[in-house]
């Protein structure tokens, strides 16, 4: 746990310096990225977050995808702390919730396992395609018998670490696009 909590502070303190013009950048590289990649993918139901607190940015993505019909999701937390998911679109009410993060008000809901893909922010990864998230391990409880849905970790690649920092519980990603790459998990 204390690798976790180290991992974490020092790759969102460093994520915390980047510029607006560099955010803007890096944000432009992961959706060339993830252009390169969706057209080898099959989904209808996809699942992103709205960025926070630097995290790589998902909303060129929301725009494309809308713009291909695609029904987007995002996420929100339950009192169970798991996670259900919303459609989101440009009339969509979004909420602040107990973290600070955007949330879908009012929206129609998907069950998690009907959503083809899901796009998971990442504070960090690993070689192993394991992910890094804030510690609230949502995504890890709500996936965690899921064995359909594609995941996708989005992430900068300076957030690559070497350690093997994932425990029993941690799901695993089939995918992870940096601003340099797409690294796929060949199980």
């Amino acid at each position: 746990m204390f690798v976790k909590d180290s991992l974490r502070k020092k790759i969102r303190d460093q994520r915390s310096t980047l510029s607006e013009n560099k955010l803007n950048n890096l944000s432009t590289a992961i959706f060339n990225q993830w252009c390169n990649l969706q057209v080898t993918l099959k989904y209808s139901n996809i699942a992103l977050y709205y960025p926070f607190k630097n995290e790589a940015c998902t909303l060129r993505i929301m725009k494309s995808l809308h713009a291909q019909c695609k029904k987007v999701f995002l996420p929100k937390i339950q009192q169970n702390n798991l996670l259900i998911f919303a459609e989101y679109n440009d009339c969509t009410q979004l909420a602040k919730n107990q973290l600070g993060i955007l949330e879908p008000q009012n929206s129609s809901y998907i069950k998690s396992e009907e959503l083809d893909i899901v796009i998971m922010p990442c504070v960090g990864f690993n070689k192993q395609f394991y992910r890094l998230g804030m510690g609230g391990g949502y995504y890890d409880r709500t996936f965690a018998q899921d064995k359909s849905t594609i995941f996708i970790g989005l992430a900068y690649d300076f957030q690559f670490t070497n350690y093997s920092f994932q425990e029993n519980h941690d799901i695993e990603m089939h995918y992870i696009i940096t601003d340099k790459k797409i690294i796929e998990n060949l199980f």
